[in-house]
């Protein structure tokens, strides 16, 4: 019997910063991260210049001084999720 496997890739990196653009569609197009002391998640605006998940906000905004920032609306994105 043969199986095959199937891989699925999601970037949910950028899920976070995608929602808050879906919030707030002034911010389409804008290098946005989301998380505290911690970028949680980064935009595809902001990778481009380097800001990446995981990296301390101190350094994103060194990275990109016009980078935005929001702190994590979880029940948000869960109620996202569950549509």
């Amino acid at each position: 019997m043969v199986t095959t496997a199937t891989i699925l890739h999601a970037d949910l990196d950028a899920f976070y910063a995608l929602v808050e653009q879906l919030l707030n569609p002034s911010l389409r197009g804008k290098p946005i991260a989301v998380g505290g002391g911690v970028v949680l998640a980064a935009s595809y605006e902001a990778k481009a210049f380097g800001v990446r998940g995981g990296m301390p906000g101190r350094r994103a905004c060194a990275l990109l001084s016009s980078l935005a920032s929001f702190t994590l609306a979880f029940s948000v994105e869960v109620a996202l999720l569950r549509r």
